[in-house]
């Protein structure tokens, strides 16, 4: 700012005009083509400017002129500042402040100053202006404040680098527009106002505003005899205007409305490589590529989601009623097995236990495990019909140890032995969890806490540490057992169904008949089956 200041005092206009004549009284300066590069403007004789209409400019290469260069030119109407160079002035304050003071201004000519961007307030104050005259400059955008130029007739931005008009420049010049055509209607002669100024120099209309030589205005700007007044007027021909999905808005706002557009039949567009006219077909494919197709393409993809959603869903429900179905026919079938009366197979669990810890295990262990599966199970079984077999009340006196060892555990799908540091000591119990293992039978340990089992035989410490176990302790007289009850039942049934259904490889069940598995496997229900198995 200060190396402008510097170049505007080194370059120091003074206009003096104090020796006209009294009666004087200046209406047009005309300053062009002088190679005023930068410029500080003094007017001598102020009393002769004050019915000054225009002042001319153009042509100088101008980068810098000062803002109090126009400040006694209050009354100045058209001001021509074209074929300048003010992008060198175009960010600085002094250019948002330079037409400040021209408060009275009706035309002004930018034409031609290589200007980018314009200050958004730029023109707030030239609320009178009826012509902007933007020609052939390199705007990319054009979005200043124009709310309260309700005299704006026509803004001419031909050959500029502009895409579109943002959606606020477009509400703002459609209420300009309607302003007008209410005010102005039935008053034609407010429409001839704008070429009247033009005519002060007696030469040509619009002499400042052609290329080089004299041209009539008129023949620039729309035929509107069938009219009596003229509308706000726009020029955006030779702009690379585009197609793309963000100038839906500006294309349908510039084919439907009552602005007149210059030239509109010959305004193109660019969509792709290609250019395409500014019309409603080339409106219909930006909004079909844009809006209808993206629509369609979520529409499509949503249906196939939706389809494999629907797809995994029902391979889900699927899949969940196929394995309670044949959970539920496991439960029969399990159910069926623990109900007959001639069969092998008689008990749910085997009880492992030291006879020093009977007490506990009659009070606490054995009736609970008894009584819940029967819940669990709710099979329609006689009241003092066990499902829980133990040495002490099953074994059958008079026999082998061993051999009435292997009868309950072949009698029986899971072993849950109950494991303390006498049963650790115990060999019979030890022999127990061997035949067990042999059977391939599945063992849920119950081991009292704080057990210590670094002295206990290999085998039962590897059966004790190789699966999750309950623990349980009696503490003031209360049985104390995690997890809980329902925790644990729901582990022997689980284990009791995998020996009873998965195979006599496996579980090593022996029916007498293997007609009678598959009709059990099967689930026939007729009495007549029933009594046969």
């Amino acid at each position: 700012m200060a190396s402008y200041m510097s170049k505007a005092l080194a370059m120091n206009v003074i206009l003096d005009l104090s020796r006209l004549n009294a009666d004087a009284a200046v209406q047009i300066i005309d300053m062009s083509n002088n190679k005023l590069v930068y410029v500080n403007l003094t007017i001598l004789g102020t009393d002769k400017v004050q019915q000054l209409q225009k002042l001319d400019l153009s042509g100088n290469g101008m980068e810098y002129i000062a803002p109090s260069s126009l400040r006694l030119l209050s009354l100045l109407k058209v001001l021509d500042m074209a074929e300048n160079n003010l992008l060198s002035m175009q960010t600085t304050e002094d250019f948002s402040n330079l037409f400040r003071s021209a408060t009275e201004l009706r035309v002004l000519s930018l034409r031609n100053n290589h200007l980018t961007a314009l200050p958004k307030t730029c023109f707030s104050s030239n609320t009178k202006l009826q012509l902007l005259d933007l020609r052939h400059n390199d705007l990319n955008d054009f979005n200043i404040d124009l709310s309260n130029m309700w005299s704006l007739k026509y803004i001419d931005l031909r050959n500029n680098r502009l895409h579109n008009l943002s959606l606020g420049m477009i509400h703002t010049l459609e209420n300009i527009s309607r302003h007008q055509m209410t005010k102005t209607k039935g008053n034609e002669s407010n429409a001839a106002d704008i070429f009247s100024l033009y005519r002060l120099d007696k030469i040509a209309l619009a002499a400042t505003y052609g290329y080089g030589q004299s041209i009539d205005m008129t023949r620039e700007l729309p035929k509107k005899e069938e009219h009596m007044y003229w509308n706000l007027t726009i020029d955006l021909y030779g702009n690379p205007l585009q197609c793309d999905c963000e100038s839906i808005y500006f294309i349908q706002w510039i084919i439907s409305t009552n602005i007149i557009i210059v030239d509109m039949e010959s305004l193109v567009c660019k969509y792709g490589n290609d250019l395409y006219p500014l019309n409603r077909e080339t409106l219909d494919k930006v909004h079909f590529d844009c809006v209808s197709f993206p629509i369609l393409i979520k529409i499509v993809v949503s249906s196939v989601t939706i389809g494999i959603v629907c797809a995994s869903v029902f391979a889900f429900l699927a899949l969940c009623i196929r394995r309670t179905s044949r959970r539920a026919k496991h439960m029969e079938f399990f159910k069926r097995l623990i109900q007959k009366v001639d069969a092998k197979l008689k008990f749910v669990v085997f009880l492992p236990f030291c006879s020093q810890d009977q007490d506990i295990v009659e009070k606490y262990i054995r009736p609970s495990l008894n009584n819940l599966l029967k819940q669990k199970l709710n099979i329609n079984i006689r009241e003092e019909s066990e499902l829980v077999c133990c040495g002490d009340r099953n074994f059958i006196p008079g026999l082998p140890i061993i051999t009435e060892i292997h009868r309950c555990i072949d009698e029986s799908l899971v072993v849950v032995p109950v494991i303390t540091p006498s049963f650790l000591k115990s060999r019979w119990c030890k022999s127990e969890c061997t035949v067990a293992i042999q059977k391939a039978r599945n063992v849920v340990v119950l081991m009292k806490e704080q057990t210590d089992t670094s002295d206990a035989d290999k085998m039962i410490r590897n059966l004790i540490y190789k699966y999750t176990r309950a623990s349980w302790a009696v503490r003031d007289g209360e049985f104390i057992i995690r997890p809980k009850w329902d925790i644990l039942i729901q582990s022997i049934v689980d284990k009791a169904m995998e020996t009873a259904c998965n195979g006599n490889e496996k579980t090593e069940i022996r029916l007498n008949r293997r007609e009678e598995v598959k009709k059990m496997v099967g689930l026939l229900d007729s009495e007549e089956e029933e009594d046969e198995l």
